[in-house]
Order: C-alpha cells, then structure tokens, then sequence
C-alpha cells in the first residue's frame, strides 16, 4: 500500500452517481451467514509470512502465485489468472512477470456481481524504516500484503459453504506495491495488477467492488477512506451499517483521507469501490508501514475477525 498523499492528477475523480442495490436474500427471506473462522485466516497470514518476501522476481512471489492458485481451486466454481509483464518503478530496467489470481463464486446467480479484492505482493524496500541501513531490505508483508488475502481466503471458504445470492469475484491482485509516489507515472507506479485487471478483463469486471488493505494491524481503525465517501457511498454505508450491527469497533463512522490504492483504478473505470484501510483522521494508521518491522508481531487475530465478519454480514444480509 502506498502513500496517503496522492498526486493533484488523482483529486479528479469524480463523483458517481449512487449504484448501489439488490439485497441478500432470496425469496425475501434472510439467506443463511457462514461463520468467519478467525484462526484459519490467522493461519493463512502466517503461511504466507513464511514464504519470505513477495516482491517482484523472488522466489516468495513465484510461491505465492501458485498457492493462491491451489487455493482458490478449492473454494471458487472457477480459477481465472491474468498473466502481464511490466517493469516497475523500483525495479529499473527488469521486467517482470505477474500474474493476477481470480476466483469467481455463485456465477449463474442473479443480482449484481460483487468484487472483493487484495494485493498479495509485499514492497522491495523498507523505505520508511526508521533504520536508515534498513531501508533497502524487503518487508514481510504480514498486514501490507498478507492480511487482507488472510481475510478474502477465509471468506471464499464461507462462500464453498453456503453460495452467496449474487455473483462474487475474488480478485488477487498482482504488483500493487512498486511504486513511488513521486514519480510523474500514473498511480505512481502503484496499481499495476488493478490496473491490467481493469483494462483487460472486462468480461469479469464487477459491479461493484470492495478492496482490503492493511487490515490485521493490532491497532486497527478504519476510517471511511475519501476516495470510498466519494464515490461509493451507498456501499460504504451499507458495510460500515453490518459492522456497526455487529459491534466491531475498528470501523469508525468518520471521514479519512483520500488514498491511493487498488480500488481507485475501478473508481476511474465507472465503479463503486469501497477501500478498507486501516487509517485515523489525517493518515496511515499502522506505524509498521513500508518497514522490517511489518510481521505478525504487530498483527491481530481479532482484526482479521472484525473485517471478514463484517464482509460476510454485509453480503449475507446488506448487499
């Protein structure tokens, strides 16, 4: 995940009118809510921490590509991946390969399709370790990077369990975090995998979508990001509604700043998207951010509880 602050040429998106519709239900009776089992998605955080970094070129990123493969294949009615090259902003001159992972999930049901989404990248660099001998190591990844794939794989489970009453689309994104903000690139260089996603797969392209980022910190708080209150909003309400209804306070029903992240991409392509995020009223909240010290050291089981209870509520119920 990159920088709160954004460049000017992102404070254009405009806002879209309300889309938001349809319902959890069938026949006007509630459809049943899976459990969201907290320790299995603790467990998949932690797997993917011990792969090692999963910067572009290494072989942890090699590891996790098939894995999220295998994975979804166990839970999705369908497996799609999206194969890309590209360079990035720190990676010179090298191209890379990257491959987004998606799952598709209740395909033939009505209503309008739902995407939920994740980078499982992690940063080459610990530019902001407060060790300036640090600050070219990669980083673990445990909440930017591993948290919110945690969530979604646990969630795909729920969705094997009980079909949700509308499509659904698991979207792993690749090469999210590679760039620099201060670079004249678009989205900075961030984005890579979103942006390839939404420019070339039009025919899995959702309705609306809904993005997880940084969400197991052990602090954490989600402030309603900008970009989200914009341009999402009935959407927003409706997920911070469930959370709301089910008491989990790490969603604050406040404003926070606008960020640039995977969702913003599906903004400019038309859609509503929601970004999760753990920020407080001005910035980032998790201090582990872009450095070494981003492992599960600093990462809660009941974070990833409160986030993907939610998601499942949301859908089951208010969406």
């Amino acid at each position: 995940m990159r920088r709160w602050r954004l460049a000017p040429a992102l404070l254009s998106i405009v806002v879209l009118g309300a889309r938001c519709g349809g319902g959890g239900a069938e026949g006007g009776k509630p459809v049943a809510r899976p459990a969201f089992d907290a320790a299995r998605a603790w467990a998949d955080l932690q797997a993917q921490v011990n792969m090692g970094p999963r910067a572009p070129g290494s072989p942890g990123h090699d590891q996790i590509v098939a894995w999220l493969q295998s994975q979804l294949a166990q839970y999705a009615d369908s497996v799609v991946t999206q194969p890309f090259e590209s360079k990035t902003v720190l990676g010179g001159d090298t191209v890379y390969h990257f491959t987004n992972v998606i799952g598709q999930f209740s395909t033939t049901a009505p209503g309008r399709s739902l995407g939920l989404l994740a980078h499982f990248d992690t940063r080459p660099v610990a530019d902001q370790d407060p060790d300036p001998a640090k600050r070219h190591q990669p980083i673990a990844g445990a909440n930017d990077g591993a948290s919110g794939v945690a969530a979604l794989l646990e969630v795909a489970r729920a969705l094997k369990s009980q079909p949700p009453p509308f499509p659904v689309i698991i979207i792993f994104v690749d090469a999210e975090d590679s760039g620099d903000d201060t670079v004249g690139l678009p989205y900075g260089g961030y984005c890579l995998g979103s942006q390839w996603f939404v420019q070339k797969m039009t025919n899995l392209i959702p309705d609306r979508a809904i993005l997880l980022d940084m969400v197991a910190g052990d602090q954490l708080t989600l402030y309603q990001e900008g970009y989200s209150r914009a341009n999402a909003r009935p959407l927003l309400d409706k997920v911070y509604g469930a959370a709301r209804r089910l008491r989990h306070a790490a969603f604050v029903n406040a404003p926070g700043p606008p960020v640039l992240d995977d969702h913003v991409p599906f903004i400019n392509a038309g859609l509503p998207a929601l970004d999760l995020i753990d920020l407080n009223a001005r910035q980032i909240n998790y201090a582990q951010w872009h450095t070494t010290a981003d492992t599960p050291a600093h990462c809660s089981q009941d974070s990833l509880l409160q986030v993907g209870d939610t998601l499942l509520e949301a859908i089951y119920r208010d969406l």
